[in-house]
């Protein structure tokens, strides 16, 4: 693993007299993705990349600078400082070193970093197979990617704290051409240690291939069964409510309701940093602040909004420990690991008990919805209709919208099973009361 670009005892000793308090946050990472392309090796990289992120504190005001050099340390310093004369008022201290101990979740796995490029090969060239098997015309793009990555994070209030995680991911798209058009279906997923049911998300695609030879009329459904991608899309909406940003600009919807019931009591939204075998958990934020495991929505209850440091110091409260960023920009508020709480029953058996519906697998164009309102309009890109419990064809030109403070008040199930991709662990969810159109 790639050292830290400059040692902060020297950072902090060349910025002595010249800032009230700064911070440094270091970052290094190396990726070996191997590429198929047409089924066949396009390409076995390999990727580098660190950088450094200085945040000073000149006369109470905010500067920033970062560099990927090794060189550049004398410039960093330099222009952070002069920036400082442009920047926010800084009403923040910097925290301190913990004093307790505290436990890391498990995010390094040593056969993740060491895997070989024969391994990641022989991954992608049997997946291939599988799906030329039963799909010999579709047209197979893939990649098996491992990476390691570090952070550190030291400021001038003696605080000093780094971490480590390693990264395995599998993702493929297919291609399908035939009467009914153009057909994509991607799927994937990523871990920090190897445990991706590659071939379980082959199966599914498989059969979502299988499904959409046959196009059918799209319905007035009464149900439509969204898979955890597509909750999570709408979910975002929440996500942008609850940051502290917006809530301090004033636009949140959910600026004035802590307390209230904003979603059915079946739903909750919790934020955990702290899950072992996800790459980037750590029990401290980006600015060295310390974060566990939290409630945003709780059984429908809004519970809290979520603050970096210069935001928490505007609001007149705390950090709550969501302070993220790269090295390359100051801190925002923003989210670690995120978790749906499951139902009790499989995605399968809600299918089932369908009479007239719909089931979504992906949608397109949430950049055109004002999620941070909770409007939404959505493209379903691949979408199926329900009849009596049996999926009946692929529908197209269909489009759902709706608004996500009434669609999730009108949950009529959420699965068991849950997608636990990255940093978000959603289950399938299926609403009522959705306009479909198309």
């Amino acid at each position: 693993m790639k050292e830290p670009l400059f040692p902060s005892e020297k950072v902090f000793a060349l910025l002595k007299g010249k800032a009230e308090a700064a911070d440094l946050y270091q970052t290094a990472g190396e990726s070996y993705p191997i590429v198929f392309k047409a089924g066949k090796i396009k390409s076995a990289e390999s990727n580098l990349s660190c950088g450094a992120g200085l945040r000073v504190i000149v006369n109470g005001k905010v500067g920033f600078a970062s560099t990927n050099s090794p060189n550049g340390l004398e410039s960093l310093i330099t222009r952070a400082l002069k920036s400082a004369s442009f920047g926010e008022k800084a009403d923040y201290a910097m925290p301190p070193q913990p004093q307790n101990d505290f436990t890391r979740p498990e995010t390094w796995f040593s056969d993740v970093a060491e895997l070989s490029q024969d391994y990641k090969i022989n991954a992608g060239q049997k997946a291939i197979a599988m799906i030329a098997e039963s799909a010999p015309d579709v047209n197979i793009e893939l990649e098996v990617e491992n990476s390691v990555s570090s952070f550190s994070i030291a400021n001038t209030s003696g605080l000093s704290l780094s971490g480590e995680s390693t990264a395995y991911s599998f993702g493929f798209n297919l291609l399908s051409v035939d009467s009914n058009g153009l057909l994509w279906i991607s799927d994937g997923n990523s871990s920090a240690k190897l445990d991706i049911r590659d071939e379980a998300l082959i199966r599914k695609s498989l059969f979502l291939l299988e499904k959409a030879k046959k196009v059918t009329a799209t319905p007035k459904p009464e149900v439509i069964l969204m898979e955890p991608s597509v909750v999570g899309t709408l979910a975002s909406g929440f996500l942008a409510a609850i940051n502290g940003k917006t809530v301090l600009k004033g636009v949140s919807p959910l600026s004035k309701r802590i307390g209230e019931t904003i979603t059915d009591s079946s739903f909750s939204l919790i934020e955990d940093p702290l899950l072992s075998g996800r790459p980037g958990s750590f029990p401290f934020d980006d600015e060295g602040t310390f974060r566990s495991r939290k409630a945003l929505i709780d059984r429908g209850v809004l519970k809290q909004f979520v603050y970096d440091m210069e935001t928490a110091s505007k609001a007149g409260t705390v950090s709550t420990g969501n302070g993220e960023r790269s090295y390359a920009s100051l801190p925002s508020p923003g989210f670690s690991n995120l978790l749906i709480p499951p139902g009790s029953i499989p995605t399968r058996k809600i299918l089932r008990d369908i009479k007239n519906g719909i089931w979504i697998h992906s949608v397109l164009g949430a950049g055109q919805s004002n999620m941070l309102a909770g409007d939404f309009s959505l493209n379903a890109h691949l979408a199926y209709r329900i009849e009596n419990g049996e999926i009946t064809g692929r529908i197209k030109d269909t489009m759902i919208s709706g608004n996500i403070y009434e669609t999730f008040n009108r949950i009529t199930a959420i699965s068991s099973d849950v997608n636990d991709s990255s940093h978000h662990h959603f289950p399938a969810m299926a609403f009522a009361g959705i306009t479909v159109t198309g």
